[in-house]
């Protein structure tokens, strides 16, 4: 029972610190980006689907997850509107603003 009440306690707090992430990141840049390449991992068993574009940046490749639908109807060397994040916490993310 204990190990119940401590994996919830943790759940918990993951939770918590995501969503003040979140809350208190700011957005630093917007700008478009070329789609450079895009792959596709199926469902199966125990293992989700996953849609990734990879976004060639000014000085580096970045891999975005999106939804299968924006995944179809994106080919490569095609634009992409992404928005920059920084959290005080240290974990910055990128989110697609389409």
């Amino acid at each position: 029972m204990s190990v119940m009440v401590i994996m919830t306690v943790i759940g918990v707090l993951l939770f918590a610190v995501n969503e003040l992430n979140i809350s208190s990141a700011s957005k630093t840049n917007c700008d478009s980006f070329y789609v450079k390449n895009k792959y596709r991992k199926e469902s199966r068993f125990r293992q989700p689907e996953v849609n990734t574009l990879v976004v060639d940046l000014v000085n580096r490749q970045e891999t975005v997850v999106c939804k299968y639908s924006m995944w179809m109807d994106k080919i490569i060397g095609d634009r992409i509107n992404l928005c920059f994040y920084e959290s005080f916490l240290g974990f910055s993310y990128i989110e697609i603003s389409e």
